[in-house]
């Protein structure tokens, strides 16, 4: 906890305000994210802040693609309103299903098992990830399913292996999954975040926002 504040007031110190400027903070968390860990965050980030909300990682890269791939191109689907995300992290896979709609924790599955495991360990990786996917594909409503299969993106760090991407959409084909389309957002998966916490930030709320004590 004393390693997130020094962070938290690094990155408000950053910001170059006054004290009497109020200061809200978006924060991406891990898919699935119990009550202790929430409440962890709130604590960290009381009295340097003064409201905060907290959103699945997935949800805020879903945003982010939005903004950054608006097309008018035919065939082009919008990641918010029928995509899967596949959010590889260090210390956690999210595998998050967006059908239009804020995801619920039926929509997320989130296991521990991630990029710090990495060495040695790519395919056992893939074929969780692969399990997950899959298990979202099947709850999903079956008329959204043929969009669905072409709009599934691989964010995070760990979307950066080299052919993770194409591997997963094999498996998938080979399931019997047609149409299939994995496409990885690579090195510029930290910018589609920020983007979408931007656009969380402008599209929330007042009943949104949680408030904190200076």
């Amino acid at each position: 906890m004393d390693a997130v504040r020094d962070y938290l007031v690094h990155l408000k110190a950053k910001t170059n305000s006054d004290e009497n400027t109020e200061i809200r903070a978006v924060i991406g968390i891990p898919a699935n994210t119990g009550p202790e860990a929430r409440e962890n965050v709130r604590v960290a980030v009381t009295g340097l802040f003064d409201k905060v909300i907290l959103i699945p990682e997935p949800f805020l890269a879903a945003l982010g693609c939005r903004e950054v791939s608006k097309s008018s191109e035919t065939g082009y689907i919008d990641p918010i309103s029928n995509s899967i995300f596949v959010d590889i992290g260090a210390g956690s896979s999210d595998i998050c299903l967006i059908q239009g709609y804020y995801p619920s924790s039926e929509d997320q599955i989130s296991f521990a098992f991630a990029g710090d495991a990495i060495d040695a360990a790519c395919n056992a990786l893939l074929e969780r990830i692969y399990q997950a996917v899959r298990s979202l594909i099947v709850k999903a409503d079956p008329d959204s399913i043929p969009s669905l299969l072409q709009n599934i993106i691989m964010t995070g760090g760990g979307s950066k292996i080299s052919g993770i991407d194409q591997a997963l959409q094999e498996l998938l084909s080979g399931e019997g999954f047609e149409g299939c389309e994995v496409a990885s957002v690579g090195k510029t998966f930290k910018t589609r975040v920020a983007t979408g916490a931007l656009i969380a930030a402008r599209q929330a709320g007042h009943r949104q926002w949680q408030t904190l004590l200076r």
